[in-house]
């Protein structure tokens, strides 16, 4: 499960670690919640769909991009008789419940993704998840049902805004599960220096130990970097990227 705020780069570093996962013999479906199309332009794609669909650039890759409505579709398909879900669909009072009570889209793309882990297709699922600050408000089902079923949670900050109060609030969120954390901080290519980058490893993992009571494993990279070099098969380009070592 890759958490973290708005704009520090979950969907790249979520396609980068598909990316390298693909190419070391790993089946892996890469998912996102995300209407953008992030996910899509990051690995060069015209379009995703709710349905996994493998990517050209990587063998063994693959990705979707689920939406509500969709969700909801399958969702009633797999729980109800044919005519009994032609009729549901259709029903006002299901359209209500599925478009307008709080958290609706996110419990239907949550149960989605369970869908898709439980079938067991892939070696590894990714999971693109909203930023901190529309889980917290708006998506507290996705937390809800697929962090107690995530074998990791990968949380991304950002190196220019670290551990913004969003992303303290998700972790402490989080706590009760007792899930694996490693966190990353993503975009060090944007710090001047060695030396910036260990100061800004170094705040986080003190935040991060006092916020979820243990010291995780936090890496710095450049997943945007890591990402091209990955599909360019510039060796040299990815091992500067950080991502080798994470």
């Amino acid at each position: 499960l890759v958490a973290g705020g708005g704009g520090v780069g979950k969907t790249t570093v979520s396609a980068s670690l598909g990316v390298a996962a693909a190419r070391r013999g790993i089946t892996t479906l890469v998912l996102t919640v995300d209407p953008a199309r992030r996910l899509a332009d990051a690995l060069g794609l015209d379009s995703l769909g709710s349905q996994p669909q493998p990517t050209d650039a990587v063998a063994g890759m693959w990705a979707a991009m689920l939406d509500a409505e969709t969700s909801w579709t399958n969702i009633v398909g797999r729980h109800s008789p044919p005519d009994v879900a032609e009729r549901l669909l259709e029903h006002e009072f299901f359209e209500a419940i599925s478009t307008r009570f709080p958290s609706s889209q996110s419990y239907a793309a949550a149960e989605e993704m369970a869908n898709f882990v439980d079938a067991k297709v892939w070696d590894l699922v990714i999971v693109d998840t909203p930023g901190t600050n529309a889980v917290l408000r708006e998506h507290e089902a996705l937390t809800r049902e697929f962090v107690p079923r995530a074998d990791l949670v990968l949380f991304v900050t950002s190196s220019d805004r670290p551990f913004a109060a969003s992303e303290r609030a998700f972790l402490e969120a989080i706590r009760a599960w007792g899930k694996k954390v490693i966190v990353v901080v993503n975009k060090a290519d944007l710090l001047e220096s060695p030396d910036d980058v260990s100061r800004v490893v170094t705040y986080v993992r003190d935040q991060a130990q006092r916020t979820l009571g243990f010291a995780p494993e936090v890496f710095a990279l450049s997943a945007r970097r890591a990402l091209q070099a990955r599909l360019d098969g510039d060796e040299v380009a990815l091992d500067a990227s950080g991502l080798e070592s994470f």
